[in-house]
């Protein structure tokens, strides 16, 4: 397979939102991975 590098910039507050609104059954589920591995990523930092 390919791997792909996604370099995503913004306040703490717009990644939290995004985390919220993505992170939810109601998404589709390539978001949603998304959405879980920035939040894994972030707790990992805080």
């Amino acid at each position: 397979g390919r791997r792909t590098t996604i370099v995503v910039s913004g306040t703490l507050n717009w990644i939290n939102d995004f985390i919220e609104k993505r992170d939810t059954h109601h998404a589709q589920w390539e978001i949603r991975k998304v959405a879980k591995l920035m939040k894994e990523l972030l707790n990992n930092r805080i």
